[in-house]
């Protein structure tokens, strides 16, 4: 029977309520969008008073990560439980490029956190940003599926980006006077403590000492359901009909006959070594939206070293897997709201 999916099961996402395309917007914003290409974070809806705004950088890591105690600092109301709205200014992109924003973030080295909104082009787009979050500019079919990005439509009114190039690029935040706001420092979620293992004895790697402690992170982010765009009178419903495979692996090359096995007795992790999951059933966006849902898999993680007769011994790896609960892939769904 397909599974018909409410708001209700996304409460961990809060999506941008939508703008209907038929407000005028302020003088302000358009003159600001006619005049340059910069993406400016403001604080009310018309996108006027805007403290910071955001371009591309180096020398981070490549999670941007910023909070909203930084957004504080810079004058945005920010509530007890850390959550804050941002009012996102767009300009007009090149053919293909967009913007997105994902929030709260959890560091991985996949996505860093699931994607809540996405611009095509030229909006005022609000953001309900939960405690941590990270904007991203990619151009291309490749790079923007790569960060869970459906294709781009194409620019009515294209505009020379001033983000240089092609790519999926984390960007950095900036003040009114234009100084970067060095982001945060952040690490994987530890899920649970245990005492290291000691080594065990099996197999031809021999056995696996754990050097930290398992971990949970986000994988990517998958789309799992078509791209819809509602009337500005009427709800629609997007359709989930994709499957999401997750296998268990290690970040690096190690000769090894049953990497799997001498991990997942050493450790005690209940890892899948692989899993589907399956979608069915709807998801219903509100009047003048346009969007599509994504999930993200849960992956246990852990690091450590093999030991014994065989190639890379003692070398830290990185072990990650998917694990289940009845049977069924643990993960979220969610929904993204795409705008522009």
């Amino acid at each position: 029977m397909p599974q018909f999916i409410n708001f209700a099961l996304f409460a961990a996402v809060q999506l941008a309520a939508t703008m209907p395309s038929s407000s005028p917007k302020s003088a302000e914003l358009e003159k600001r969008q006619g005049a340059d290409n910069n993406i400016y974070g403001c604080t009310e809806s018309g996108c006027t008073d805007c403290p910071v705004s955001f371009g591309t950088g180096s020398g981070f890591p490549e999670c941007i990560i910023y909070d909203t105690a930084q957004l504080r600092d810079q004058g945005y109301p920010v509530e007890d439980n850390g959550q804050s709205t941002i009012f996102f200014d767009v300009p007009p992109l090149d053919s293909g490029c967009q913007v997105i924003v994902r929030t709260p973030v959890v560091p991985t080295e996949n996505d860093c956190g699931g994607n809540v909104l996405i611009a095509q082009g030229a909006t005022c787009a609000p953001v309900r940003v939960d405690n941590t979050f990270i904007t991203l500019f990619c151009c291309g079919t490749d790079d923007c599926a790569g960060a869970g990005a459906p294709p781009a439509k194409r620019s009515p009114n294209p505009a020379a980006n001033a983000f240089g190039g092609s790519g999926a690029m984390y960007m950095t935040m900036r003040d009114r006077d234009g100084n970067v706001i060095p982001p945060r420092n952040a690490s994987s979620t530890s899920i649970s403590e245990r005492d290291v293992v000691k080594p065990l004895k099996k197999r031809d790697c021999e056995s696996f000492t754990v050097t930290r402690q398992p971990y949970t992170v986000s994988g990517g982010n998958n789309i799992v359901s078509d791209t819809v765009t509602c009337s500005q009178t009427e709800s629609c419903d997007a359709t989930l009909g994709s499957s999401v495979t997750e296998t268990w692996g290690v970040d690096v090359s190690v000769s090894v006959g049953d990497p799997f096995g001498i991990v997942s007795a050493s450790v005690g992790v209940s890892w899948e070594q692989s899993i589907e999951r399956s979608f069915s059933g709807t998801f219903t966006f509100g009047p003048g939206e346009r969007g599509y849902v994504v999930f993200i898999p849960l992956l246990t993680c852990v690091e450590g070293a093999f030991d014994g007769d065989c190639e890379g011994n003692g070398q830290v790896v990185t072990a990650c897997g998917p694990t289940s609960a009845g049977g069924e892939m643990t993960g979220d769904l969610r929904a993204v709201t795409i705008r522009g």
